[in-house]
């Protein structure tokens, strides 16, 4: 009952869940003062990555296939945008 719950908001598959529940205490004592496991470093230019997000869920909203490439090519041209140059003076550099 509370996996149905959390599947119909998080889509999470019931042998997942199953595994996470039954690993709980293993994951909370691998890393105790972290709630989220690998959260990751954070972005060097945020502005720039919801830009870039919002481009992507646009097009895949549209049923277009997406690839690393397109998404490269998008983000070194909005790279060049006069918005990111002066919110980030070192994107010039952007490879």
């Amino acid at each position: 009952q509370v996996f149905a719950k959390l599947h119909l908001n998080l889509e999470i598959e019931p042998k997942q869940f199953r595994d996470w529940h039954s690993k709980k205490n293993e994951l909370m004592l691998a890393r105790p003062r972290v709630r989220r496991m690998n959260a990751g470093s954070r972005p060097k230019y945020p502005e720039l990555e919801v830009e870039l997000n919002n481009w992507v869920c646009a097009l895949r909203a549209e049923l277009k296939v997406v690839t690393c490439y397109m998404v490269q090519v998008k983000a070194k041209n909005l790279a060049q945008k006069q918005r990111f140059l002066s919110l980030y003076p070192d994107i010039s550099t952007f490879q």
